[in-house]
């Protein structure tokens, strides 16, 4: 019976090393996921305040934010130029164009007998047909028909008082 008894304590004392040792490692399992959800955690609220840092970062001027990163600037300033280029051609282009129809205004108003200060007045007066709407040969040529004009309307009109 001594020899039973003592088979059945070193059996309950095996089963009991049994589940300690099954319960400590379902405890540093539960310890390991535990680490790695607040891991995952502090990830995530790192990248939310990353993205809040680069929406912050956007919601400023490009200039801006161009003189405070140099890896951006040297794009910017590409870009900037760029469009610097086709600005200066577009204005080019309808420089060249406004000094053509000027051109052959004075030639048609020279053959029909105007002197050029005739021409120059008539011009004037034409101005203010397009600033009033009131072109009546080709009401493309009112200022409502282009936005950039109707937008600095009023620093135009006074500009022309002073003058």
């Amino acid at each position: 019976m001594i020899d039973n008894s003592a088979y059945k304590l070193a059996q309950q004392s095996l089963e009991h090393s049994e589940w300690k040792l099954n319960n400590t490692k379902e405890w540093i399992k539960d310890q390991e996921h535990e680490r790695e959800l607040k891991k995952a955690a502090d990830e995530i609220i790192a990248l939310k305040n990353r993205n809040q840092e680069l929406e912050n970062l956007l919601s400023r001027p490009l200039k801006q934010i161009a003189q405070e990163h140099p890896e951006f600037k040297k794009n910017y300033d590409v870009v900037i130029s760029a469009y610097k280029e086709a600005q200066d051609e577009i204005l080019a282009g309808w420089i060249l164009s406004q000094k053509a129809y000027k051109e052959t205004a004075m030639q048609i108003g020279i053959e029909v007998g105007k002197t050029p200060q005739e021409i120059k007045e008539i011009a004037n007066k034409n101005e203010e047909v397009v600033l009033n709407n009131q072109s009546e040969i080709d009401s493309g040529n009112n200022a409502s028909t282009s936005k950039i004009l109707t937008d600095n309307l009023s620093a135009i009109i006074a500009k022309r008082k002073k003058n």
